[in-house]
């Protein structure tokens, strides 16, 4: 897979009859969940959680870690994956701070409130969508995991990495290193994405290459990837020299909806918020144009 977006997440949730996300384990092409565009109200600040009920109880006994904690430890992942594209640093007045060079992504400012959320913010590309398109792009989750459950995953799946016994003939890796993969994939829930596009370039340049990907799986019928492709909004949010930069959601599917009631009261009502915070998050975006794909900045850790 070229690119974990969220459409992909969004199109194969829709599509996966046993409920579990990732591409790789799903068999079976069934009809598409329908999708509800849920009105979630927008506060000048995110709300604060409180469990509803005893099964989320632990959330607040949890060893969740600070947020200084949490950037030391991306901080270390990051140096570990000797990745430039994507990076987190401290400004000045200590906030945490996104950079994504390779995607125009200036910086992203991100708010105390994600910081400090129950469940997990996390980014991937951060780079051109397809390489020589000019479009480039990052995706925003959340996971439904506290910090210490996601990073806890994390280590198991990199031991697993190293599995020589009870290997999945088909991609090459252990069982175990799959079971794993898929319970990450099954907390994880779509945000947003940024996408970048050039001069003579348009939302509908965007449209046309995620059209391109997801007929290049072979999995999805013309008629699923068009009606995916439908519930998506964009929101034009800046420039930099010679690029547009969107801020695009995939709508929420019921079959998500149905998987956050499991996760717990606190966990949907946080994507819940997240995932309507648009007005908040937006003016926390500043771009640039998008250095060349071949350059990569260095002395950052990755993000």
């Amino acid at each position: 897979m070229r690119r974990n977006s969220l459409l992909v997440v969004f199109l194969m949730f829709c599509l996966c009859a046993c409920g579990a996300k990732s591409p790789s384990v799903s068999t079976v092409t069934p009809t598409p969940e329908p999708v509800v565009q849920t009105e979630i109200p927008v506060t000048e600040a995110a709300p604060e959680v409180t469990p509803e009920d005893p099964e989320n109880s632990d959330l607040q006994e949890a060893d969740l870690s600070g947020s200084e904690a949490v950037l030391a430890e991306l901080s270390r992942i990051g140096e570990q994956m000797e990745s430039g594209v994507a990076y987190i640093v401290q400004d000045d007045e200590g906030n945490t701070v996104w950079k994504a060079p390779l995607a125009g992504i200036e910086e992203f400012r991100v708010p105390d409130y994600m910081l400090d959320a129950h469940g997990g913010i996390r980014a991937a590309g951060g780079t051109e969508f397809t390489p020589g398109t000019g479009i480039v792009f990052l995706d925003v989750f959340y996971y439904s995991l506290t910090e210490h459950e996601y990073y806890e995953s994390l280590e198991k799946l990199t031991e697993a990495e190293n599995d020589t016994e009870n290997i999945d003939e088909t991609y090459g890796v252990s069982r175990r290193y799959l079971e794993i993969e898929d319970t990450l994939d099954r907390h994880r829930y779509p945000l947003f994405t940024i996408f970048g596009v050039g001069a003579d370039q348009d939302e509908q340049t965007i449209l046309d290459a995620e059209r391109q990907e997801l007929k290049s799986y072979n999995t999805f019928t013309d008629e699923e990837i068009e009606e995916a492709l439908g519930w998506q909004t964009f929101t034009k949010i800046g420039e930099a020299e010679d690029y547009s930069f969107y801020f695009v959601q995939t709508g929420i599917s019921r079959k998500d909806l149905e998987l956050l009631k499991e996760d717990g009261a606190a966990f949907r009502a946080e994507y819940e918020s997240l995932y309507g915070a648009m007005k908040q998050i937006v003016p926390n975006f500043t771009f640039t144009r998008p250095i060349g794909v071949e350059d990569k900045p260095s002395g950052e850790t990755g993000l």
